[in-house]
């Protein structure tokens, strides 16, 4: 296995500089994610450079010219075979290309942050409950669209969002409390498919209660936003800032 993406240094950093995983969408990259920006993830990866932070921006899986369609599927299938699935793997590269940045000399390792839009969140959902060296996390347009889905049709989750006890230990506000209490923000856009807004608005305290328990209710936000499928980077950005 090899994990590649994108390592971007601002001109600005020096001495040890905060990194950020930035985290592309379905059928995504990370040169539509950085040099696209004007589209739905806005400023998700340049946001942070233009603020002093090193980025890595992963590559995961989802098309390929001269694979079939359907590839994450197939390799979501036999990864099942030998015990381990498609979501283990990313997450897998996700914390290894970690434990390879922070060798570098330039790198924060105690200030480790991660940002994500649609696939994205769900990886900025998962990767953080796993990993505790990141320790603010910015989860957009994904909460809640698995329970959604799962409430109206079970077998209609996709297979690379199903995993052991998936609705009943590790639904998303479960995930937030392996992720608690660092820092997390869940953002979702007015005007999205409300399958990726309404089941959030619903699960969303029950997330908030973990923070509520230990008096960092700061630390948590559920932000619904005026805008569509889309990265937030006015709510993102302050909450990194201000958590990192």
């Amino acid at each position: 296995m090899h994990s590649e993406g994108i390592f971007i240094v601002p001109r600005s950093a020096k001495g040890k500089t905060p990194l950020i995983i930035s985290m592309h969408g379905g059928g995504g990259s990370p040169e539509v994610a950085l040099f696209n920006g004007g589209s739905n993830y806005r400023d998700m990866v340049r946001g942070a450079v233009k603020r002093g932070f090193l980025v890595y921006a992963p590559q995961h899986l989802f098309k390929a010219d001269g694979y079939p369609k359907d590839i994450r599927r197939q390799i979501d299938d036999r990864m099942r075979l030998i015990g381990t699935s498609i979501t283990a793997v990313e997450i897998a590269k996700i914390t290894y290309a970690i434990d390879e940045l922070i060798k570098r000399p330039d790198v924060d390792a105690s200030r480790i942050g991660m940002v994500g839009l649609s696939y994205g969140g769900y990886y900025t959902q998962v990767t953080p409950a796993i990993d505790p060296r990141i320790k603010v996390s910015v989860s957009s347009c994904y909460f809640g669209v698995q329970e959604g889905r799962y409430a109206k049709e079970e077998l209609s989750v996709p297979s690379d969002f199903r995993f052991m006890n998936r609705m009943t230990l590790f639904n998303d506000a479960d995930l937030v409390a392996l992720i608690c209490p660092r820092a997390h923000q869940i953002q979702a856009g007015s005007r999205d498919n409300a399958s990726h807004r309404e089941t959030g608005k619903q699960i969303a305290p029950r997330a908030a209660e973990f923070y509520e328990r230990l008096n960092l209710s700061d630390r948590f936000e559920h932000v619904i936003f005026e805008g569509g499928h889309e990265f937030n980077d006015k709510a993102a950005w302050a909450f990194v800032e201000k958590y990192l």
